[in-house]
């Protein structure tokens, strides 16, 4: 025998001996695979987690060990969600927190925060309850300042820590010229409202990362809109829906309605006080008539953007979903499905919906190199479904177990910390 096929041979054996002694910190057994990467599943596979990270993904021996086994026949692994669309609450965030975890959510969004919002992430970035967050600061079009202050905010919010810039407004284009160039300059990326007073065209041009609550239903030329879409594919700006929030603000949803919303037990009980007293406060400021008029209005506004929805499938255009959670029924993390729901609507695949919190919204923040689909040596976030998510998109209710990094937790268990 030559010594390179010894040698070849040796490496083989050795090989195989590492892998029957391999140790895990968790690993998961006979799972049903969704990777993300294509739409389709992968029947009867092991994933291994080492430090935090997929380290295999097949059939491990039976010899092969691990700190935490988890037993996945009949159930279905895929990545951790992205809620791209949450509000900071002083209202108890850890529950808030737990609750989005609870419904398989790992990564969030924050578009509107305080000082508070960076301290509460920086002591909970190890914290197991708490998704990975992405903090926004606000920016107003009532933030009226020379282009100098302009200049010298963005240089703030960069050098607090903020990881973009979310705009409810901007005073006029001077200004708003000034915020993209210096978050440019900071690598801050800005992304917000659909903003009146800047011509759509230069809004997309400017390099804005995504626009929230769809807007483009706004443009009442056919013909524009189509040129505008076009453009916004060209230039990979993201569209944020928020469905969800605009057919709840005004209780759009009828009330005998509300219990077969996604997470309703759940959040029935910790905010039924709450919930109830807002939504009476509500309905009694609005009067009956009202009441009534102003459903119909958001009813016929979430119809309008599910019409330009199916205008921006067509076109290819990147959506990220979020739950913009901020009214009564929505529960926390559980809202994000019934946003999902929403956006089928204009005829979006399972698959489709899936990718617009996984692998669209890890592309956005410029994570897909460590987060969004199931592969060798990305970040381990990951949730275990008892039903199957591209089958019907509901059955993102049925999370039964959730992982980061080198620690896996039942949901059952998560549920009894919730108070």
């Amino acid at each position: 025998m030559k010594k390179t096929t010894k040698f070849t041979l040796f490496c083989f054996i050795l090989l195989g001996f590492q892998d029957v002694r391999a140790q895990y910190d968790i690993l998961v057994k006979n799972v049903t695979l969704i990777s993300m990467r294509q739409n389709e599943v992968l029947q009867n596979k092991d994933i291994g987690i080492t430090n935090g990270k997929i380290t295999f993904i097949g059939n491990a021996p039976k010899e092969a060990k691990a700190k935490q086994m988890i037993d996945g026949t009949a159930k279905f692994l895929m990545p951790g969600l992205y809620d791209m669309h949450v509000h900071w609450t002083e209202n108890n965030p850890e529950r808030y927190f737990q609750l989005q975890t609870l419904a398989g959510i790992t990564s969030a969004r924050i578009m509107k925060s305080e000082p508070a919002t960076l301290a509460f992430r920086n002591k909970n970035s190890q914290n197991f309850a708490v998704p990975q967050l992405h903090v926004g600061y606000p920016i107003n079009s009532d933030d009226s300042m020379t282009l100098a202050q302009m200049k010298a905010k963005v240089k703030m919010i960069k050098k607090e820590g903020y990881d973009f810039i979310k705009t409810f407004g901007i005073h006029d284009e001077p200004l708003f010229d000034e915020l993209m160039k210096n978050a440019k300059r900071n690598k801050l990326m800005v992304c917000g409202h659909f903003l009146q007073n800047i011509k759509t065209e230069k809004l997309i041009l400017s390099g804005y990362h995504s626009v929230e609550h769809v807007g483009f239903e706004k443009i009442k030329s056919a013909t524009r809109l189509d040129s505008l879409l076009n453009l916004a594919a060209i230039n990979d700006l993201y569209i944020c829906p928020t469905l969800d929030w605009v057919q709840m603000v005004y209780h759009s949803v009828p009330q005998e309605k509300l219990s077969e919303r996604s997470g309703y037990d759940i959040g029935k009980k910790l905010y039924a006080v709450e919930w109830d007293t807002t939504y009476a406060s509500t309905t009694q400021q609005l009067g009956e008539e009202n009441g009534k008029r102003y459903a119909d209005y958001m009813s016929k506004d979430v119809a309008k953007k599910i019409t330009v929805l199916e205008k921006i499938r067509a076109k290819n255009i990147n959506i990220i979903a979020g739950s913009d959670a901020e009214e009564p029924y929505q529960t926390p993390g559980f809202s994000l499905i019934e946003e999902l729901k929403l956006i089928q609507k204009a005829g979006y695949t399972n698959y489709e919906l899936l990718k617009t919190c996984t692998i669209n919204a890890a592309t956005f923040f410029h994570e897909e190199k460590k987060l969004g689909t199931i592969e060798q040596g990305k970040q381990a976030n990951l949730i275990v479904l008892a039903k199957n998510p591209l089958e019907n998109i509901k059955n993102l209710e049925s999370v039964e177990y959730i992982i980061k990094g080198n620690e896996g937790r039942s949901a059952a268990d998560l549920l009894k910390e919730i108070k």
